[in-house]
């Protein structure tokens, strides 16, 4: 999955269903590449931070 942001990502997480935090990063760039190939299906969250405030998604991989 690419994300773009046209202000620099300070902080992005993914969480599983039940909250628990599974990846935490601090790119600090307008573009994060991650790579979904060993998690597991389910529902997870994505949580993106820059300056100007922090969106959260829900991601279903199937």
């Amino acid at each position: 999955m690419n994300i773009q942001s046209e202000e620099p990502i300070l902080t992005y997480k993914i969480y599983d269903v039940l909250g628990r935090l599974l990846y935490e990063s601090k790119p600090n760039s307008n573009s994060i590449k991650t790579d979904w190939s060993s998690r597991a299906n389910g529902i997870y969250y994505i949580s993106v931070s820059n300056e100007n405030g922090k969106t959260t998604k829900k991601i279903i991989k199937q």
